[in-house]
């Protein structure tokens, strides 16, 4: 991944934990805070999986 793509998705992550932080800040309900911490968690997770993907070897 490009310097300019890992920057983007950075930002992209950093945007989405916000967003997150601010919904359950408004609305605190134990069920949302579940959903959002996974919802994080997969993003966290796809981010490490695309940041660090690397070329299959012969290519």
């Amino acid at each position: 991944m490009r310097a300019s793509g890992v920057i983007f998705a950075t930002s992209a992550l950093l945007t989405f934990a916000v967003f997150l932080g601010i919904l359950i800040w408004t609305a605190p309900k134990p069920a949302l805070i579940a959903v959002c911490l996974v919802g994080l968690a997969l993003a966290v997770f796809d981010f490490h999986r695309t940041a660090i993907r690397r070329r299959p070897a012969g290519r």
